[in-house]
Formats: C-alpha cells, sequence, structure tokens
C-alpha cells in the first residue's frame, strides 16, 4: 500500500455531547430488556446487549438493523429503561465538584467575582475559536492579582484589561 497517496484530511475539532433522553429513544433501535447476553448455546439473546440489531458480534456476522458486515456497521444505540434515576459513572466526580462549590442558600456557584470575569471573558475569545488566547487571560489576570493583594481595587482593572485584550 502506498501511503503517500492515501487521502488526508486535519482534525479540526473533536467535541462530545450527551444525548437527552428523548434523543436516545429517537436513535435507538433497541430497548435491552433480557439480563442474559448469551444463550446456553453461547449465540447472543433477543433484546440482550449483543442483540443483533445492535450490530454483528462476529466476523461472518450480518448486521440486523443495516444489512452491513462486521467490519463496516457503525454499530448501534440501545438503550436500557430505569425505574429510578441513575448517575452515569462518567461524570460524578464532576458533579460532586459542582455540588461542593455551590451555595446551598441559593443554589449558585462559589466562585469570586475575579474567577467569574476571567472565566467569562476565556469563554468569549473561546467562541471566536482563539484557543491561545484562554491561558493568555488565565496569565493576565494572574499578574493583575499578584501585583497587589486588593482584590476588590483589581475587579474593575482585571475587566477592563481582558475586555480591551479580546
Amino acid at each position: 500500500m502506498d501511503f503517500d497517496k492515501i487521502p488526508y484530511r486535519y482534525v479540526d475539532s473533536v467535541s462530545f455531547s450527551v444525548f437527552s433522553t428523548e434523543e436516545l429513544l429517537r436513535q435507538g433501535v433497541l430497548e435491552v430488556t433480557c439480563a442474559e447476553t448469551f444463550d446456553i448455546v453461547g449465540h447472543p439473546t433477543k433484546g440482550g446487549l449483543h442483540d443483533a440489531l445492535l450490530g454483528p458480534s462476529d466476523r461472518d456476522e450480518v448486521c440486523a438493523t443495516c444489512g452491513l458486515g462486521f467490519t463496516h456497521c457503525p454499530g448501534h444505540i440501545g438503550y436500557i429503561r430505569m425505574p429510578l434515576l441513575v448517575f452515569n459513572p462518567v461524570f460524578v466526580r464532576t458533579l460532586y465538584q459542582l455540588v461542593r462549590g455551590s451555595c446551598l442558600a441559593c443554589h449558585r456557584l462559589r466562585s469570586p467575582p475575579v474567577a467569574c470575569q476571567v472565566t467569562l471573558a476565556q469563554l468569549q475569545v473561546l467562541q471566536y475559536g482563539a484557543v491561545a488566547a484562554v491561558q493568555e487571560l488565565q496569565d493576565i489576570a494572574n499578574e493583575i492579582l499578584a501585583s497587589d493583594d486588593d482584590r476588590a481595587k483589581h475587579r474593575g482593572a482585571i475587566g477592563s484589561t481582558l475586555q480591551r485584550r479580546i
């Protein structure tokens, strides 16, 4: 294979998101209802985690949803209905940090105004695709805060400096 002639593209960006319940139900091809994954002979059970509707699980199988083989089938979404609210274990640490940083009385994040200004400015530059400027804004804010301990006096200075740099 001649790798010099293979077309390629650079990846500009990648983003991930979580499906809402409605999106998941709309895109899902199978509700997983069977607790058994394989039957006695070792074949995938209908309604189980390896149901043929979710994609082929062996090289010589064909997908029951799209009809493609093991190599070309992208796989399909299945879902399990839960009787109670369940937290995704991937998000538990982030959720814990958000709860720890929240005020139990007003339910807002407990964050110094200076940090809010810096974060807001960073989000604004990210909207324009200026990823490198995010760290630069943090460095500017750190310099201003390090120059004197009177943070209240510098709140306006940080805001105006960040706005000028944006």
